[in-house]
């Protein structure tokens, strides 16, 4: 497990209040570049809670996702 030290982007928007355009189109960049990531591995992850709360912003500028579930079993379909 990582240590993220900046908190979560909720955390940062209830300190800051406003965020300027630039620093939300590279929060979102990252995200969807994540995402992209991970929907294209061999076998997909979907992240299936997508939130504020759940992106991380370091201190360094990093961005991280957090709070992936478990994978919902897919139901046997019998004919």
């Amino acid at each position: 497990m990582e240590y993220i030290d900046g908190g979560s982007l909720s955390e940062l928007l209830v300190v800051n209040q406003t965020m300027k355009e630039a620093h939300i189109a590279t929060v979102c960049k990252f995200v969807l570049e994540g995402l992209n990531y991970l929907h294209n591995l061999p076998k997909p992850i979907i992240h299936r809670d997508i939130k504020s709360e759940n992106i991380l912003m370091g201190l360094n500028g990093a961005i991280k996702m957090s709070a992936f579930l478990p994978p919902t079993p897919t139901p046997l379909i019998s004919c």
